[in-house]
């Protein structure tokens, strides 16, 4: 009897990736979304204060550090201005370093080239779709750096003996998994088993373990150094006191890799606790497993799983409060998926022990409606991702004219915060802003564009920012058309035209103190030359800055 299909087309392992690439091509929104404003708004702040430091890449938030993020943000920024499909491209190659790894690791294990279809299942679960929220919101970078630093860790630890030269490798690679989320801090635990292998085979495990230990002791003191809890988060009590509903939250976490849509939540939860009890009998069969290479074959993979299981117990103690839904978040499915490429590959050494055996008949019978229950989540995933791009696209309009908090809460709840960013990210041109040229690029037309009026004393932002509210229309009966608002010689909005109409709503903060004339611009096709709006003298209004709004996020992900 056969576990693996003998015909599965060589290049099948493809499919997978080119389909995400295709979802993510038309349904991702090139827009900052939650995190990503507290992010770098925040850091770029910094940045221009002049008080930027290499301790801010590490800057905690809620309980993360957002490392990865930071670093590959900056990187891209010069070239790219905070264009969030680079950093989506950024995140699919941090997957495709997972397949990889997890096909090398496998050729080093059965001493053969990997066969077209584990080469399919490991690119379906590398690439797949319930992990949609990694690939399309860009910070998540955060996210997928800690599978693959495992994938990379375990590599180098099981490539030889630990001499000074690989400990120094695995250190450097540890370092951006561990202080991106908390959970990659386990990065140093998972790997201490198969360090104790192999160092028991040279014969150095105290120098070994002693370097690993204290640089473990090392990371963790340097994460946890200045580290407030969030508050908002569940009491740790409140959760150990529900230890069913802690337990389920840590089987739905597991089995969110294979089915992770909310409406499956009972079969995430048995899928889950299914997997603990195969690979409970697969380790068991291990032990009694007269044959030393079985156990070294084993161990790479089974340091990868304990990542997974570190990760799922930990989260469980600390938000299984929210409620079980919470366990199937699309990027737990991330954390979830090395698991369950590890467990394939256990089984795939005791098949190749004993066929035979009848529990391992049904634990193939098992993966086989895994199989089919991560098909249907994957359909369910591209249903969401399909229903949440209108909303993202929305909001990303509604940037130009920041009339309506509900359009722009998909992206973030707090409107005032938006208010607060965009001055920064518009004088430095960067996302949504990234075309627009400084005021005296523009080539200046005589003839009106159009004309627009100016409407003092508006409240935005839930009632909390004071501004004026900016109307008028162009010549060129078409949406998108930019609409450049300038005091002075300095741009200090941006909107575009639903046909020709335009709106928008400049809070009085954007502005200096004082009289200001405030003048408007419509950017003619090709975007080298601008056309005043009338009245072309602008429209003279009285600017005074209020007090700062009390700033807060809703959502408990993320920062107050």
């Amino acid at each position: 009897m056969r576990l693996v299909p003998e015909k599965c087309p060589v290049w099948a392992w493809i499919v997978p990736p080119l389909l995400l690439i295709a979802v993510v091509a038309v349904y991702a929104v090139d827009v900052l979304q939650w995190d990503e404003w507290v992010i770098w708004g925040e850091l770029l702040h910094k940045i221009k204060a002049g008080t930027f430091g290499l301790a801010d890449l590490a800057a905690q938030q809620n309980e993360q550090r957002n490392m990865a993020a930071r670093v590959f943000g900056l990187l891209l920024m010069p070239l790219f201005k905070l264009n969030r499909f680079a950093e989506y491209g950024v995140n699919f190659l941090l997957a495709a370093g997972s397949f990889w790894a997890a096909v090398v690791l496998y050729g080093r294990t059965f001493r053969q080239r990997i066969t077209p279809f584990v080469a399919l299942i490991f690119s379906m679960l590398s690439f797949s779709l319930l992990q949609w929220e990694a690939f399309t919101f860009g910070a998540n970078s955060s996210v997928l750096i800690l599978p693959l630093g495992i994938w990379l860790g375990v590599l180098i630890a099981a490539g030889g003996p630990p001499s000074l030269l690989r400990l120094s490798a695995l250190a450097v690679v540890g370092i951006l998994p561990s202080f991106s989320f908390a959970n990659g801090l386990f990065y140093w635990f998972c790997l201490a088993p198969l360090l104790y292998m192999q160092a028991r085979k040279s014969g150095n495990v105290v120098r070994t373990l002693s370097i690993w230990g204290g640089l473990t002791a090392l990371v963790w003191f340097l994460y946890f150094y200045s580290f407030q809890f969030p508050p908002q988060h569940p009491s740790l009590s409140g959760d150990l006191a529900a230890p069913f509903r802690m337990a389920g939250y840590f089987m739905a976490y597991l089995g969110s890799a294979v089915s992770s849509d909310k409406n499956l939540m009972p079969l995430a939860v048995a899928i889950g606790a299914c997997s603990l009890c195969l690979l409970g009998r697969l380790l068991w069969d291990l032990l009694r497993c007269d044959d030393r290479d079985q156990w070294r074959a084993a161990m790479p993979w089974s340091c990868v799983m304990l990542f997974t299981l570190f990760s799922a117990g930990v989260t469980a103690l600390a938000r299984s409060g929210f409620g079980l839904a919470q366990a199937l978040e699309s990027r737990y499915a991330s954390y979830a998926t090395p698991y369950w490429m590890a467990l394939f590959v256990l089984f795939l050494l005791a098949w190749k022990r004993d066929k035979t055996t009848h529990r391992l008949i049904l634990g193939r019978n098992f993966l086989v409606f895994c199989a089919g229950v991560f098909l249907l989540s994957t359909l369910l995933s591209f249903i969401v991702i399909r229903n949440r791009e209108p909303r993202f696209a929305k909001a990303r309009k509604a940037l130009f004219s920041l009339t309506s908090d509900s359009d722009l809460a998909p992206i973030f709840p707090d409107t005032a915060y938006l208010f607060k960013q965009l001055p920064m990210l518009l004088a430095d041109r960067l996302s949504l802003y990234r075309d627009i040229k400084r005021f005296d690029e523009y080539d200046k037309e005589d003839k009106a564009g159009g004309a627009f009026s100016v409407v003092e004393k508006m409240i935005g932002a839930q009632g909390q920012v004071k501004g004026l509210l900016l109307q008028g229309v162009v010549t060129r009966d078409q949406s998108g058309v930019p609409v450049l608002i300038v005091v002075g010689n300095r741009i200090v909005g941006v909107s575009t035209t639903r046909e020709e109409y335009w709106e928008l709503f400049l809070p009085t903060a954007w502005l200096p103190e004082g009289t200001v004339m405030v003048r408007a611009y419509a950017v003619l096709e090709g975007g080298e030359r601008i056309a005043p709006l009338a009245p072309e003298g602008g429209g003279g209004v009285a600017v005074a800055h209020g007090p700062e709004p009390e700033y807060s996020v809703s959502d408990y992900f993320f920062i107050n």
